[in-house]
């Protein structure tokens, strides 16, 4: 009988150890560091509560990548390798299966060099030569620009904007079914345009400042 409560008490605080240990142990070695608990209020009016993520010892903090965008490669423009920034498998994957259902893309393929790394290297190499008078998707029609082939860097902007309007059709059509997500959608937007307007006035009362400072030095 007491075995059976032990292990059923070890089940019921399973779920709050991790929150536990990492709460006493900041509350232990930070006791200057104050938790405090966020709550949200959703559009369907379910009780989100956010509470402060403290890092465990095995977890690494993925610092930002040095460059946003960065092209690879020398030699002929049909291929090139794309650093990709502060992004992962999600952007890479969906790029990757983009690039190669087009016809003019002759390999695509990505990688994560290391995992503590947030950088993706997106590869593509586009068909040098399409053959048979074929076209690509600017047309085949003046000069015999048809069989010009087309190059990584259109390849890979072409593909941006495909995925980018499959995006918004899925978009559409979960808002549809979905009416709480556009207005979740929505409320954020105003959030960050609120959030900009505040960032705007306080730059300019900063730059009033500092303005001030330099007519009162001049004096």
């Amino acid at each position: 009988m007491t075995t059976a409560v032990i292990m059923h008490s070890a089940r019921e605080t399973t779920k709050t150890t991790t929150t536990t240990t990492a709460t006493t142990h900041a509350q232990i070695y930070h006791p200057h560091v104050k938790l405090s608990q966020q709550k949200i209020t959703t559009s369907n009016n379910l009780q989100l509560v956010i509470k402060p993520k403290i890092m465990s010892v095995n977890e690494v903090k993925i610092k930002k990548a040095e460059v946003a965008f960065e092209i690879r490669g020398t030699g002929p423009p049909t291929s090139r390798t794309f650093v990709l920034g502060d992004e992962d498998h999600t952007l890479g994957n969906a790029l990757r299966h983009v690039l190669i259902n087009d016809p003019r893309v002759d390999f695509a393929g990505y990688c994560v060099p290391h995992p503590s790394e947030p950088v993706v290297q997106l590869r593509v190499q586009t068909k040098e030569s399409l053959g048979g008078g074929g076209s690509n998707s600017k047309g085949d029609g003046e000069g015999g620009e048809g069989n010009v082939p087309v190059t990584a860097i259109e390849a890979l902007k072409e593909a941006c904007m495909t995925l980018s309007e499959q995006c918004d059709i899925v978009l559409q059509k979960l808002e549809v079914e979905m009416p709480e997500v556009r207005e979740d959608r929505e409320r954020i937007a105003r959030l960050e345009e609120a959030d900009m307007m505040e960032g705007g006035i306080m730059e300019e009362e900063e730059a009033g400042m500092d303005e001030e400072n330099f007519m009162d030095d001049e004096e």
